[in-house]
């Protein structure tokens, strides 16, 4: 009885001290997942900012766009061109087809035109929606007139 006695109080003070860890690391938790979530606003802040400085540079560099654009749009006018002066040399069988084909190729050219002169008179907020879009037709604009230059290669020139 006496060991039962001396016992019991060890019981209760470690019951105490089990039960005062549990808080200690349920506040531990708590103060843990505060720095999480301060880390974590932290770093989207920053990569905010990262992003807000790649598109102000992007933005800064948009005269150069332009002009290597329209370098490239006038390259693909010459090109347009001379693919029309091949297709009037022609043959009257080839010529009906090619000349649609011609045509749709000055349309995508003339729309390809409009959008990098939308790009050119972009604000900051706009340019990065008008520069992809650029983009978009300007990559559509290569692969028909590629497309378009094979066919009239193999049906003027077989």
């Amino acid at each position: 009885m006496k060991t039962l006695k001396f016992v019991i109080p060890f019981l209760v003070a470690g019951f105490a001290v089990g039960c005062n860890s549990k808080e200690n690391a349920q506040a531990a938790d708590k103060n843990l997942g505060a720095a999480v979530a301060v880390e974590f606003d932290k770093a989207k802040q920053e990569t905010k900012e990262a992003a807000q400085a790649v598109e102000q540079f992007a933005f800064a560099q948009k005269a150069d766009f332009v002009a290597q654009m329209k370098a490239e749009l006038a390259n693909l006018q010459a090109d347009l061109d001379k693919l029309s002066a091949k297709v009037d040399k022609s043959g009257a069988v080839a010529q009906a087809d090619a000349k649609a084909k011609i045509e749709e190729l000055r349309g995508n050219l003339a729309r390809a035109n409009a959008q990098l002169d939308q790009a050119e008179g972009a604000s900051e907020s706009t340019w990065g929606e008008l520069k992809d879009g650029f983009n978009k037709a300007r990559v559509e604009l290569k692969e028909s007139f590629e497309k378009s230059r094979q066919w009239l290669s193999d049906k003027i020139e077989p």
